[in-house]
């Protein structure tokens, strides 16, 4: 069998793009493009091809030139948007030599690259091979690749060596008994919460992407500023700049081309919760996990519709980016006898269901709404919120 990195570059010679694009013009079977293949190429390299071709099916809607890219399947799962990818470059912009320790498939390294040099770092091989494929055209201040691992560099080589900005992406997933999944320690990253820490000291600029749901004791352990990454709707990313000044955290909404949004706390908001009023909001989900659903409250004059949970209420329509609103129908009973009548009764669908704190989920809640009988085009969102004194329920509609 052929080594990672030289099935990769095959794959990127003329033959192997020949040959790629043979199997992408014919129907979607993976059994005849197999055999059409085999009459053509190598057992190993024909594998290559239709793994290669699946991969970039499943990274076009993260990579618009997903077409033309190079990918593992580990890298794939861990790169970042390209929107994101442009920020995370635009904070070490000034640096003069950025180490990339774990580059990947080089999804940042592109973007890092063409703001300054880069040495870029990883134990494997065919990632390194995917990486530099992916970054031409893109580095225009030149890349250095190493295949090496992290933990076994000379930190003081590296400074001496001119690097004064460290980029590091930690492999989150850990596999046991054949069996892929997520860690939320980052201590069990690789590398290790332990490795960041040592680098810390060395270097004048860092930056760590780490999980969002790392716990808050081991982000603060690398001190300075955290941001919480927003992008499509979703809290991407927790950035720990650890040589920023220290301060709360704060969130980012990040657009399509890179640009951002920051959003920082108002101290001494704290806002308790009130009557349900005409509108209701669902803050960004980055500005919820850095704690800033108060300063949200007091920017957009709302109070919290349950005390301790995220969603906001008042009666009057606010335009924030942070919030999307929804206008209230009414307040109901968490009561799925009265819900399935109310759909009956008013003619409308709820088609969705957002619950903080509450139960069932909002998939069971969904199927246990399910009506044949209900046929309006109009559609209703129940959100449900839980706290001491039970469940509250709303019945709303998205703002037009």
């Amino acid at each position: 069998m052929m080594q990672a990195e030289n099935i990769i570059n095959w794959l990127a010679s003329p033959e192997g793009i020949r040959l790629a694009n043979l199997a992408s013009a014919m129907p979607d079977d993976s059994l005849l493009q197999l055999t059409q293949l085999r009459q053509r190429t190598s057992i190993d390299r024909a594998n290559a091809i239709l793994d290669q071709l699946n991969l970039r099916r499943r990274a076009r809607y993260r990579f618009p030139s997903a077409n033309s890219m190079y990918f593992t399947a580990s890298g794939l799962n861990q790169a970042t948007v390209p929107a994101i990818a442009r920020y995370h470059g635009s904070l070490l912009r000034d640096c003069q030599l950025v180490l990339d320790a774990g580059c990947g498939i080089g999804a940042d390294l592109r973007e890092i690259a063409a703001f300054c040099p880069v040495i870029a770092v990883d134990t494997s091989v065919d990632t390194l091979a995917c990486a530099r494929l992916n970054t031409r055209g893109y580095a225009a201040h030149g890349v250095r690749f190493v295949c090496a691992d992290l933990t076994t560099l000379s930190m003081e080589a590296l400074t001496r060596g001119g690097v004064d900005g460290l980029f590091c992406d930690p492999g989150r997933r850990q596999e046991a008994a054949g069996i892929t999944h997520r860690v939320r320690s980052a201590e069990l990253s690789s590398p290790p919460l332990s490795w960041l820490l040592s680098a810390v000291e060395r270097f004048p600029q860092i930056l760590f992407k780490l999980s969002p749901a790392i716990p808050d004791d081991e982000l603060r352990q690398l001190g300075g500023l955290v941001q919480f990454v927003s992008f499509g709707g979703q809290c991407r990313e927790a950035l720990s700049l650890p040589k920023r000044s220290p301060t709360d955290y704060t969130a980012v909404r990040v657009a399509d081309d890179g640009s951002s949004e920051e959003l920082t706390v108002i101290h001494g908001s704290h806002v308790g919760a009130g009557q349900t009023g005409e509108w209701l909001y669902e803050p960004d989900p980055a500005a919820i996990r850095a704690h800033l659903v108060d300063t949200l409250a007091v920017l957009s004059q709302t109070h919290r519709l349950v005390d301790g949970l995220a969603y906001l209420t008042g009666d009057a329509l606010v335009k924030n980016s942070w919030l999307t609103p929804y206008r209230v129908i009414e307040p109901v009973p968490c009561d799925v006898r009265y819900l399935r009548a109310w759909q009956k009764r008013s003619d409308r669908r709820i088609s969705v269901v957002k619950t903080r704190g509450a139960t069932p989920t909002p998939e069971e809640m969904i199927a246990k709404l399910r009506d044949p009988a209900v046929h309006g085009a109009k559609q209703a969102v129940l959100f449900l919120a839980r706290d001491h004194t039970g469940v509250t329920a709303v019945l709303c509609e998205p703002a037009s």
